[in-house]
């Protein structure tokens, strides 16, 4: 068995850019290429035109699924339907704030728990198990 480890594999052949050559966090946006940021927005677009085009005789969220999320009662289903619109909100102020944090800082991520978590380890004496 073979354990996920960060690899040194090709991103851009032309570029001689490797996935590892991306910094995470904002500073990744300077640092995709503009033909990796045309992908990008091609896949997503293709994905939205056929895949998960609106179908304008159903509800909106109504998508074909053979899971059966849709709960039968539509006041479950709005209520549903309002907790997803409210989670998916905070997760986008949640973004906001971890990217203005690395603007402001400096640091990325991990390396603002890392500082955290020494800042904690220096203040109490105590070791945290990560």
């Amino acid at each position: 068995m073979q354990l996920i480890a960060p690899s040194h594999q090709l991103l851009s052949p032309s570029l001689d850019l490797h996935f590892d050559d991306i910094p995470g966090g904002i500073a990744a946006i300077d640092a995709v290429p503009a033909a990796g940021w045309f992908q990008i927005i091609a896949l997503i677009g293709l994905h939205e035109l056929t895949i998960a085009k609106q179908d304008y005789t159903k509800e909106p969220g109504e998508i074909p699924t053979f899971l059966g999320f849709k709960p039968e009662d539509p006041e479950v289903f709005r209520n549903k339907q309002l907790k997803e619109l409210k989670n998916g909100r905070l997760a986008m102020i949640a973004v906001l704030g971890e990217l203005m944090a690395q603007q402001v800082s400096g640091m990325g991520t991990y390396e603002q728990l890392g500082t955290i978590v020494d800042s904690v380890t220096e203040a109490t004496g105590i070791a945290l198990p990560f």
